[in-house]
């Protein structure tokens, strides 16, 4: 599947910074691989205590993986 070619990255407390997705290394720009792989637009991450929480989303708004660090 093609990527509409930018990705949103949200973060509270700081400015939207939108990226190209040849600035960002494919696993970051796919959820899934192969044929399966959908495009990531959107990347929101969140302070929840000591963990941050990742979340990756499609262009159709559906949430296509969650990280946790820390």
């Amino acid at each position: 599947m093609k990527h509409p070619g930018t990705i949103t990255f949200v973060e509270s407390g700081k400015a939207d910074e939108v990226l190209s997705v040849d600035a960002v290394p494919e696993s970051v720009a796919f959820a899934g691989e192969g044929d399966a792989a959908v495009p990531v637009v959107r990347v929101v991450a969140q302070l929840a205590g000591q963990k941050r929480i990742i979340r990756s989303y499609g262009a159709d708004g559906a949430l296509l993986n969650t990280t946790y660090e820390g």
